[in-house]
């Protein structure tokens, strides 16, 4: 996978924590950049290790397919396309089988020129954070290559949209987190614990490392209980550069 360094766009604070519970891992991020926008996806398939990764690998081909090769740019249009080729791959003869194989997926685009974010989420909460409050949001309950199994044909996924310029961060994570077990009881971390980090910390990188020790302290010496992809986006320098291009542009006008 790459590196978010990669990026040319400079004004998003990116932070990710990726560790597998295997060599491979059923977890996966992905971006793609180009003039004018970028994407951004986590995804947690099921299984991890070999079966994992091996979905993983469907689903950044499957990805790369729609806004490379076919120019999808709606958030849900992207996932209904990976949906329905991982559905087309594992029932190519017909057969009345039902896929159980499947990915829960989060895919956001973000405007380079504008405070334009849109955002769609398969199975797969997401948290933003909003003048220092936590806000943890839903997701529609049907993961990437299950709608067949539910029998959905049409609108399985939604676009949400904001405004960057409300938003002080965004955070794209998977269950590896919040279902860790650890601690003397051998409780899971949860998702409280989770919000109480990123409460306290403004700056992304601050948090991704607090987060990580705090882990891998509950953590101690249980098991890892699943694989661990955490993806924190700061939005103050691209606030700033919209900002900054609105009056330039009011200027230009007057």
């Amino acid at each position: 996978m790459n590196d978010f360094n990669d990026l040319e766009y400079p004004h998003l604070e990116i932070s990710n924590w990726y560790q597998p519970k295997d060599t491979v891992s059923g977890d996966f991020y992905w971006f793609f950049e180009n003039e004018n926008s970028i994407f951004i996806a986590l995804a947690d398939c099921t299984g991890h290790g070999v079966p994992g990764a091996f979905m993983s690998v469907l689903g950044i081909s499957f990805l790369n397919a729609a806004v490379i090769d076919n120019n999808i740019k709606e958030p849900n249009k992207i996932l209904e396309f990976v949906n329905n080729k991982i559905i087309t791959l594992f029932n190519s003869d017909n057969k009345p089988t039902v896929l159980r194989d499947s990915m829960d997926m989060i895919l956001l685009r973000i405007e380079k020129e504008s405070s334009d974010i849109i955002i769609s989420s398969a199975n797969k909460d997401f948290v933003i954070v909003q003048d220092g409050e936590v806000k943890r949001i839903k997701s529609s309950r049907c993961s990437v290559g299950s709608s067949r199994l539910y029998n959905i044909k049409n609108m399985m996924y939604d676009n949400l949209y904001y405004d960057t310029q409300s938003l002080d961060a965004i955070y794209l994570y998977s269950d590896g987190i919040v279902d860790q077990f650890g601690d003397e009881n051998n409780k899971k971390f949860k998702f409280k614990r989770m919000e109480e980090i990123l409460k306290s910390h403004k700056n992304t990188e601050e948090t991704v490392v607090q987060l990580k020790r705090t882990l891998l302290k509950w953590k101690g010496s249980y098991e890892q209980t699943d694989d661990i992809s955490l993806i924190a986006i700061g939005l103050q320098k691209h606030n700033q550069k919209v900002a900054e291009l609105e009056q330039f542009n009011e200027f230009k006008i007057a």
